[in-house]
């Protein structure tokens, strides 16, 4: 609603969007409705159009207008419609599905702001079921995120999702568009927004250095100029800190400004290389940063190089951080480094420092390295900053690396990073993915921004990267993010240190937590391998299953196991699918096990011959091995007659049995019970045979191919053998009964001394009454050869004897009969009322009627 009908100004509008019936189909429509009024002394003339698009097609389905014309002339009235009644757009049967409507469509933000759209699915035609949300942007700019990325979608409602459109300040101004898409099974419906990013009117800032390359010699200070520039009207404070690599030391940074400013950075490398320290900028939320690269040439002395991973750490009461302090040999140093820590302002009370090691000792092979760790903590609920210098001192040599502690009150809002890859062993030339989860701690909300090293900074070490760079945490929710260890096959073989530190603002201040690591490279040889398959063709009949074992074989001896992962390629066709289980083949010295690759059809895979291709990689080889799959249709066949009694001679028609080698044999059986052979040049046959000793009922005739996997099945009814049945009917009832009184008729139908009520079975009660008329009562059936009739005896004129006769028919049992009859006479008591006056005749009441309910001639009234 709202949306421009076409791109110009001052264009009509939708109206409305809703849910309406078109040739037969709920559908989708928009309406749209102009009016205009033209008047003057003279005339008056006005018109009104409605029209109503369908949303996923665009074509019309319902037009009205009206026109009103009046002068002196005289009025005219004019109307006209048109709704349209059948298409082949559509189907118009009531199939189930939904669409999606967004609100709003078109959506304004500047640069490092966000916006949010409200995405509706709506059922229509009783539609229900889970629907997945997903959303691209074109072109790449801006981020795009659906919560709750799956709804469900009850029959006859509507389900939301929020679409969030993020940008950052060097987001390029431009119109995006964002294609939002529904999917739930094989139904997907999508829709387009418009998204326009208008520069940033926010206050922010930018950082950078000049040069941003730095050339200079071993012991040699390098320098650049770091410059922060305040962007539409910034007059925040902007804390900046650095993170050099190893090896490399900087003094006299720009640690602050307000707003703009510029101070010169020195850097320091005592042996040749290539290094980087990564200047970062934050003022509360605000978080930019710049990479200057280092490049240092020549000879120097044998030096050693302290470096302390993270350098910014941060402590709550009653908790402790840690970072690794990590001393590493120059050109050849050799010796014991002593370590110290050296705060540089007064210590808070509460706050304690320590060091695992105050002695490390180096290798004169030149790449030799030594790590202590550095713990913090504090027991006071104080905020500030404590700046300590961890000293490395060896004979004349003495080096510091700086770490900032940030004390923060209470327990703070907070995040955490873990990852498995805490040990990773590659060969050389390998690489690995595994996930790194940054989850908020605290309610923490916000940005963390995420950087990987790798200790010691040799040439050709495993390479770090981490995609994305950053995540956003919602208050108590977890994010992961991807890291790619690689090597190359000049990596040195040995042991390496590596950390993920994550950096984010909170409070105005900033959090830092690294995740360390150890990646172990090794260098084995591996030789390549070949690839079979047994068999390698599968004879599959429709419905039907087989199997192929995978296996690899190594060309020469193995040093250790190497994993050979498998995958498969299958045609594109319905009801063929292929599974391999394992999905790897593990090569060992000794004994390798085979994948197996089972194929699987449906009765409805068309028939024909296919080829199903498993890749194997491993050890840096690759190779291919083909299956081939020939499906047939499953044979088939037809029983004449399909139902008898014992002894029936039946008719096997079948086709569609394949023949190999000349002629193919066919097993017979009933019920599994074998019947006999017999044996085809052809794909069909014609087998004959009398029906065995069965029981009553539905048993299964199947012709099955030895050693072939196709069967086929037809089922057989045996029939109750024709003869005397022994059917019969039986009814009993009361012998008297008084007016008012309700009869039970109780009849059993019985076959052979056994319950009986076949499906055909037809029972009727007839009553002859004392003055000549009958009345006809209904049977119902209470379990299996039991049924009852009921009927009420009138309390007038019902005096004398009633015969009932119930009859049986059934057309595969026979007829049956019973007859019974039963007295209505006056009720005793009544009768007898001028004899009960005294005890004497009360007495001889009780033994009368005594008497005549031991004889039979008194019933209990069943309502009694």
């Amino acid at each position: 609603m709202g949306d421009p009908i076409y791109n110009a100004l001052n264009v009509p509008t939708l109206n409305s969007t809703d849910i309406m019936t078109f040739a037969g189909a709920s559908r989708a429509v928009n309406h749209l409705t102009i009016y205009r009024n033209i008047s003057d002394p003279s005339f008056s003339y006005s018109y009104s159009i409605s029209a109503t698009w369908d949303q996923l097609t665009g074509i019309v389905v319902d037009f009205h207008s009206s026109t009103y014309y009046s002068s002196v002339a005289g009025t005219y009235y004019g109307n006209s419609m048109a709704s349209i009644t059948t298409t082949n757009l559509w189907s118009s049967t009531t199939t189930g599905d939904f669409v999606l409507l967004s609100a709003p469509t078109n959506l304004t933000v500047n640069a490092g702001s966000s916006t949010i759209s409200h995405i509706y699915a709506i059922s229509i035609n009783g539609f229900g079921g889970t629907i997945s949300f997903s959303a691209q942007v074109y072109p790449s700019g801006p981020s795009v995120t659906i919560s709750p990325s799956t709804v469900s979608l009850l029959q006859g409602e509507n389900a939301s999702a929020i679409l969030t459109v993020s940008t950052i300040i060097d987001t390029i101004s431009r119109i995006y568009t964002v294609n939002v898409t529904g999917t739930s099974g094989s139904t997907s419906h999508s829709i387009m927004l418009q998204v326009t990013v208008n520069p940033s009117t926010s206050p922010d800032f930018s950082i950078s250095a000049n040069p941003s390359f730095i050339f200079t010699s071993p012991g040699t200070q390098g320098s650049t100029t770091i410059t922060v520039s305040a962007i539409n009207g910034f007059t925040g404070f902007v804390s900046i800190g650095v993170a050099p690599s190893q090896g490399l030391t900087v003094s006299a940074y720009l640690s602050g400004v307000a707003g703009s400013g510029s101070g010169v950075m020195y850097v320091l490398a005592m042996t040749p290389g290539n290094y980087t320290v990564d200047v970062i900028a934050t003022s509360g939320y605000l978080y930019h940063s710049v990479t200057v690269y280092v490049i240092v040439t020549g000879l120097a002395a044998p030096d050693f190089s302290i470096y302390a991973s993270p350098s910014m750490l941060t402590v709550s009461p009653f908790t402790s951080a840690s970072s690794l302090i990590i001393v590493t040999s120059l050109n050849g140093f050799s010796g014991t480094v002593h370590l110290s820590i050296v705060p540089q302002q007064p210590v808070p009370v509460g706050f304690s420092t320590s060091l695992s090691q105050t002695n490390v000792t180096l290798l004169s092979n030149g790449y030799g390295q030594a790590n202590a760790t550095l713990t913090v903590s504090t027991t006071a609920n104080t905020t500030g900053t404590v700046d300590l210098l961890v000293y490395g001192s060896s004979a004349s040599l003495s080096h510091a690396a700086g770490i900032r502690v940030i004390e923060t009150l209470g327990l703070p809002p907070d995040f955490s990073i873990s990852s498995p890859a805490s040990f990773v062993s590659l060969d050389q030339g390998i690489s690995a993915v595994f996930s790194v989860s940054i989850a908020s701690i605290r309610g923490f909300n916000g940005t963390v921004y995420l950087t990987s090293d790798v200790f010691p900074h040799y040439l050709n070490r495993p390479v770090l990267s981490i995609s994305p760079a950053y995540v956003t945490l919602y208050p108590d929710s977890i994010s992961t993010t991807t890291l790619t260890i690689s090597t190359f096959t000049t990596t040195l073989a040995g042991a390496y240190n590596f950390t993920i530190t994550g950096t984010a603002a909170s409070q105005g201040g900033f959090l830092s937590h690294t995740f360390v690591g150890q990646i172990l490279i090794t260098a084995p040889y591996q030789p390549d391998f070949n690839i079979y398959a047994s068999p390698n063709f599968l004879f599959l009949q429709a419905g039907s299953s087989g199997t192929s074992q995978i296996q690899a074989y190594p060309f020469g001896p193995v040093n250790g196991n190497y994993t050979v992962s498998l995958t498969i390629q299958v045609p594109s066709v319905p009801g063929l699918t292929a599974t391999l289980n394992p999905s790897y083949i593990t090569i060992t010295q000794s004994f390798t096990s085979p994948a197996s690759l089972t194929v699987n059809t449906l009765t409805t895979t068309a028939p024909g011959n296919y080829t199903i291709n498993i890749t194997a990689q491993g050890a840096g080889y690759t190779h291919l091995v083909a299956v081939q799959v020939q499906v047939i249709a499953p044979p088939i066949i037809k029983l004449t007659p399909s139902s008898g009694p014992l002894g029936t001679k039946v008719l096997v028609q079948g086709s569609g049995f394949p023949v190999f080698y000349g002629q193919t044999e066919i097993l017979m059986t009933f019920d599994d019970q074998l019947l006999g052979f017999i044996f085809t040049s052809t794909s069909s046959l014609n087998f004959t045979f009398n029906v065995p000793q069965a029981q009553v009922g539905t048993h299964l005739v199947k012709a099955t191919q030895p050693g072939f996997l196709g069967t086929a099945t037809a089922a057989f009814e045996v029939l109750p053998t024709p003869g005397p049945s022994n059917f019969t009917i039986s009814l009993d009832t009361g012998t008297v009964y008084f007016p008012g009184d309700k009869t039970t008729i109780s009849i059993l139908t019985t076959q052979n001394g056994l319950l009986t009520s076949p499906s055909d079975l037809q029972i009727t009660i007839l009553m002859l009454k004392p003055d000549g008329s009958t009345i006809s009562l209904a049977a119902t059936k209470l379990a299996t050869g039991l049924y009852s009739g009921t009927m009420t005896i009138p309390a007038s004129n019902s005096l004398g004897t009633y015969t009932i006769v119930a009859t049986a028919h059934s057309a595969t049992l026979g007829n049956a009969s019973a007859l019974r009859s039963f007295e209505v006479k006056p009720t005793w008591v009544k009768a007898n009322a001028n004899s009960i006056t005294t005890g004497t005749a009360l007495v001889g009441l009780v033994a009368t009627m005594g008497i005549a309910w031991k004889k039979g001639y008194l019933k209990r009234r069943e309502d009694d």
